[in-house]
């Protein structure tokens, strides 16, 4: 297994802050001898797996009450996925490190940030904020009209030359952590809805504005309702 270079996973100085379940959350095997094995399965990469590779988490993420977990509400994650067949396939977070696991597999590791939709006892269903390694909806594959801009309150929406028209208008986000950004290929993917459970760490770094919380959960439900 060879180790990263030594990453600070979810600092704020690691460039733009993202687009990507839990710290702790993997059950040890059976059997288990103590150690740690690192997984490069895509999902939420746990401080252990991150200490397996040499690497430490930004200590602002914690454990947080399921009662700060309101609708609207933005927060960051250390999440995982595999690199790809091709070293061209762009990854769907930003700030990624490229790590190799013990079976010669290569996996993206970094933060992805997620919108809360709603809440439940001990778990939110949530959307992610992406950028698709900078391309926006222009990467190949990604579905426009299941998708939106999302920008800071106090900077315009942006669409990039030649990306398709996408389905939904943009949304404005409040960030309220000194250095936390949104990049201007940052879209949400209304389709893709995805659990966290509230025993993971996380790292809350802002919110929807209050008069556009309605209108995110009116697109997430349109989408809903197109795979019925």
């Amino acid at each position: 297994m060879r180790a990263s270079d030594s990453h600070n996973f979810g600092y704020a100085n690691e460039g733009e802050s993202s687009t990507d379940s839990g710290y702790g959350a993997y059950s040890p095997e059976e059997d288990d001898d103590g150690t740690v094995t690192p997984k490069a399965l895509g999902g939420p990469v746990g401080a252990q797996e991150l200490a397996a590779y040499g690497e430490r988490l930004d200590p602002r993420y914690r454990v947080e009450p399921s009662s700060k977990f309101k609708p609207g509400a933005i927060f960051k994650i250390v999440w995982s996925e595999p690199r790809g067949s091709t070293a061209q396939a762009a990854p769907t977070m930003s700030d990624k490190q490229s790590m190799k696991d013990p079976w010669g597999g290569h996996f993206h590791v970094g933060p992805r940030r997620f919108i809360v939709v709603a809440t439940d006892e001990g778990h939110s269903t949530c959307v992610p904020i992406l950028t698709y390694g900078g391309r926006g909806c222009r990467k190949s594959g990604v579905k426009p009209l299941k998708h939106g801009v999302i920008h800071e309150r106090n900077r315009s929406a942006y669409k990039l030359p030649r990306e398709p028209e996408l389905g939904f208008p943009p949304v404005k986000a409040r960030l309220n952590i000194e250095g936390e950004r949104l990049s201007k290929e940052s879209r949400v993917n209304y389709a893709k809805l995805t659990t966290i459970e509230h025993n993971i760490k996380v790292f809350f770094i802002g919110s929807i504005v209050k008069d556009e919380i309605p209108t995110i959960r009116a697109n997430v439900d349109y989408c809903w309702e197109q795979k019925l």
